[in-house]
């Protein structure tokens, strides 16, 4: 007699913000522990999936992780990729003010529309690598991630820091 194992449960991640900002080398790092210093803008989106185990719940969970186009002519395309999410990792770059302010005018506000549902979303502060050259203050990302029921990360794709739970 044979026990059939359980698969995992499923689990869609989308990756949203502005476009340069990371978000496909924080993909790439999520997914298969890679950094291309350069990666060309993403067009429409991108999907991979990967199954980790995580030992404090004591199950597999399959990510169906999206990367999503950031740049302005595929704004009209990013709901249809957010449909059936259940946790956002809303990305912007420490060093580039506008990518931040648009997150939280644009993007953050898109997905909410979208979804129509409780969805998680991380506040994620990448590139922390460059603390010299940051315009975006922690504190303000921070209290920003309180007033609106965020979680917030700091992230560097290019260290593999911060991004793997």
């Amino acid at each position: 007699m044979s026990i059939k194992s359980e698969e995992p449960e499923q689990i869609k991640i989308v990756l949203l913000g502005e476009s340069g900002i990371g978000k496909t080398c924080l993909y790439n790092r999520i997914i298969d522990d890679t950094y291309k210093n350069y990666n060309p803008s993403t067009l429409g989106s991108d999907c991979k999936c990967k199954v980790k185990n995580f030992p404090k719940y004591q199950r597999d969970l399959q990510l169906e992780i999206w990367d999503t186009a950031g740049a302005e002519e595929y704004r009209a395309l990013s709901k249809i990729f957010y449909q059936k999410a259940e946790i956002a990792i809303a990305c912007y770059d420490i060093t580039n003010r506008k990518s931040f302010d648009e997150l939280k005018k644009y993007w953050i506000n898109n997905l909410k529309e979208a979804v129509k549902k409780d969805i998680i979303i991380g506040l994620t502060a990448n590139k922390s690598d460059l603390f010299e050259e940051q315009v975006v203050p922690e504190d303000e990302a921070i209290q920003y991630a309180k007033e609106n029921g965020l979680f917030f990360f700091q992230t560097s794709a290019k260290q593999g820091t911060g991004n793997t739970e």
